[in-house]
């Protein structure tokens, strides 16, 4: 196995770069030792939130199980009250003196006023008594087919048998659902015995324990419930769902546990045993809630750590930027140099010393560069002009040495003689737009006049029967086109196109289409197929297309082109060049 010194080891685990090193160094010396330190207190500090809300909790549910065993109290208090009352007992016990109207309106009278008394802001509660005669006095009107006096009978004579004077029950609501929606009530059933111990009447008074929960569930957070358990585990009342609760495995582990809370995943119980009724008084906060303001600490330190972790890296950051930042442009600058045409500097005012050295190094030999590509870029646009110029000048010679035969054989035949003028006018004209070699763009309507100039010609020597019809709208008249761009077009099709067509006809269109100027020269002839033969026979050829596709090349690059559709119905020549649009000065304007 191969040995390391801990200069290697080291070697290998700090980073060579400067950034990554700080970042190291900020992460062992500061991120680290203050995360476990936060770690430990928030621990701690959890521990005692637990143990004061636990407190606040017990302390909370010992006063709602205090309330509910006062009620209790209150509603064993009253019976005693209803048992000493000496009205009462005559109306019971000799019911045969009086009226059933008055028995009923003292007796109720009695109870209105213990409820008023002693539960004035308690739940609700209900009397009913049962003067072992077959009456009973109601503060509630029952459920119907419900007959109060058979179910109380039942339960006197079932206490009556097991010895009891008292006993607390859980049982299901009896009365109008004009008077409570509860479906259980807790009753206290009990004997009211005179001075002999003699029984005379049988009490029950129900306390709706459940109106009671939700009163109480209304005073605690939102998120809070309450549940009551009896010893077997069976949920006998909760003010929240119980899907995520069992209550068999919380009452085993409220038997196993010596504490007064317990806790899970998502939440903790508190609980308090109420003997009387054997039951757990049970309490569910969500541990979110438990632990709100730890959370918040939690929180606060983050924001914290966060803000200051930011600012560090800003720190190291700036630090680093002015050490490499230098380095970085120049090697940015070195990227973009070709995509903006050499014309990227660095400004020379940012930098000093080894750095300002090789910034004034780049920007010299950018701006040297960038000179001598400038250079050469007007030398190729020089030999375009230059190039572009031979081609023009290859159409005049040819054109004017047609001309000059046609004057020539004009002159040496005395009736042709008179029409030398006309045919020296329409030359004029044409020679007068030639000879301006500063303009290679003239007017459609410019070159449409060369064109007829151009065919006045060709009829007087020829008397040409060749019909000629223009189709464009006037709006293109100022339309830039380049010289001498259509009239070669219709001369190749006066040269080539119609030996033996007896109505030989040229149509010369344009139009704008989208953002181009498409031009197009039809004729009526034989096709480029049957002229090659006759080619040959010719004197002379006519301007080759070529000349006319290497000018606008050289004006418009790819943006134009030259296309040829040809048939044994004839020929189209279009021509498509950039819409360009030169109205004229106008004095005025």
């Amino acid at each position: 196995m191969a040995r390391y010194s801990l200069k290697q080891v080291l070697k290998k685990i700090i980073p060579s770069s400067l950034k990554y090193k700080l970042f190291v160094a900020y992460l062992v010396l500061l991120v680290i030792p203050l995360s476990s330190i936060n770690l430990y207190n928030f621990y701690a500090a959890e521990e005692k939130m637990w143990l004061k809300n636990s407190e606040q909790s017990q302390n909370s549910l010992e006063l709602m199980r205090q309330e509910l065993e006062d009620y209790m109290s209150i509603a064993a208090k009253s019976m005693i009250l209803i048992e000493q009352n000496p009205t009462v007992e005559e109306k019971l016990k000799h019911p045969d003196q009086y009226s059933f109207l008055e028995r009923r309106n003292e007796i109720e009278a009695l109870l209105n006023g213990l409820t008023v008394s002693l539960f004035l802001s308690a739940p609700p509660v209900f009397y009913s008594i049962y003067n072992l005669k077959e009456d009973v006095f109601l503060t509630y009107s029952p459920l119907k087919n419900d007959n109060q006096a058979t179910t109380m009978k039942m339960m006197y004579s079932k206490m009556l048998s097991n010895h009891e004077t008292h006993r607390w029950l859980r049982e299901t609501a009896y009365m109008s659902r004009d008077y409570t929606t509860s479906s259980d009530v807790l009753s206290l059933y009990g004997i009211i015995k005179d001075e002999l111990l003699k029984p005379y009447a049988f009490v029950r008074i129900s306390i709706d324990y459940l109106k009671w929960m939700e009163k109480t569930k209304k005073r605690s957070s939102k998120n809070e419930n309450y549940m009551i358990l009896d010893n077997n585990g069976e949920i006998i009342s909760t003010t929240g769902s119980t899907d995520k609760v069992s209550g068999e495995q919380l009452i085993k582990q409220i038997i196993s546990k010596s504490s007064t809370s317990i806790s899970d995943n998502h939440f903790a119980y508190y609980y308090s045993y109420v003997p009387t009724l054997e039951w757990y008084l049970v309490r569910i906060v969500p541990l979110d809630i438990l632990f709100a303001e730890t959370n918040q600490l939690k929180s606060s330190f983050f924001w914290t750590f966060s803000i200051l972790t930011v600012l560090f890296s800003l720190v190291t950051f700036i630090i680093s930027s002015n050490i490499s930042r230098p380095l970085r442009e120049l090697q940015a600058k070195m990227r973009v140099l070709t995509k903006t045409n050499l014309k990227a500097r660095l400004d020379e005012r940012r930098f000093d010393g080894e750095i300002l050295t090789l910034a004034r190094t780049f920007n010299s030999m950018g701006a040297d560069i960038e000179g001598l590509i400038s250079k050469l870029k007007t030398e190729e646009r020089q030999k375009e002009a230059v190039r572009f110029q031979v081609l023009l000048s290859q159409m005049n010679p040819h054109f004017l040495l047609n001309t000059l035969n046609t004057i020539k054989s004009m002159s040496v035949i005395p009736e042709e003689r008179h029409k030398v003028h006309e045919v020296c006018i329409a030359l004029g004209r044409i020679l007068e737009t030639s000879l301006n070699t500063d303009v290679d763009m003239i007017h459609l309507e410019l070159e449409m006049h060369m064109i007829r100039a151009y065919l006045m010609i060709h009829q007087q020597r020829f008397e040409s029967r060749i019909e000629v019809k223009y189709k464009f709208d006037s709006n293109l008249n100022h339309t830039l086109v380049p010289k001498f761009s259509i009239q070669p077009l219709v001369e190749n099709a006066i040269t080539h196109a119609f030996h033996s067509v007896p109505n030989p006809v040229i149509i010369i269109q344009a139009r704008k289409q989208d953002h181009n100027l498409v031009i197009e020269v039809t004729d009526n002839g034989i096709g480029l197929k049957k002229a090659k033969t006759f080619q040959s026979l010719t004197r002379r050829k006519g301007i080759s297309l070529n000349n006319i596709k290497e000018r606008l090349q050289l004006l418009f690059k790819e943006q134009a082109k030259l296309s040829i559709l040809s048939s044994e119905q004839g020929t189209t020549v279009q021509l498509t060049i950039p819409f360009l649009l030169s109205e004229p000065y106008q004095k005025g304007d």
